[in-house]
């Protein structure tokens, strides 16, 4: 019965990050793109909201403040997932793995810490009606807007209607 509750624990553990695998990799490949692209498309955002100068000063000031305080984080967290997959490949104790397992969760603790601090900058800047086109806007990037790259629609299986 312990065996059997841990590895639930650690299936839901491991399950999240890897059904978040392609958000992991959009965000690597996010931070590996230049500054020149990063301020592009802030500044795209940023004007698509409708701010005043000043606005959008102290609201790059909140991002890059953000993305400063969560790199060394995000870092830790992926350092932390191939350490445990190390560990359960090669059939590591439960005490180390427990260990790994309360790491990380130290660090996403840390990450909402920080999500939250932007959050509560922002909502002090923006007004609501530029906060809920930022909200729209975050959104369809999530979920795939037009580009996104969601793929084509397959035939329906045999005796099924294809719903649109």
């Amino acid at each position: 019965m312990k065996y059997m509750t841990l590895a639930l624990l650690i299936a839901g553990l491991i399950a999240g990050p890897l059904s978040a695998g392609k958000l992991h990799a959009e965000k690597d490949q996010q931070e590996a793109m230049d500054d020149s692209d990063k301020s592009e498309r802030q500044e795209k955002m940023l004007k698509k909201l409708g701010l005043s100068d000043e606005q959008a000063e102290k609201m790059k000031a909140a991002m890059k403040a953000h993305r400063d305080a969560v790199k060394p984080l995000r870092k830790d967290a992926r350092a932390d997932m191939k350490k445990l997959r190390d560990q359960i490949k090669n059939r590591a104790n439960d005490a180390a793995v427990a260990a790994t397992l309360a790491k990380m969760e130290i660090t996403h603790k840390a990450i909402q810490a920080e999500n939250e601090k932007l959050k509560a900058a922002t909502d002090s800047l923006l007004t609501p009606t530029q906060r809920a086109k930022m909200l729209l806007k975050m959104m369809k990037q999530m979920h795939g807007g037009p580009g996104q790259g969601r793929g084509t629609r397959t035939r329906p299986s045999q005796g099924r209607k294809l719903r649109i």
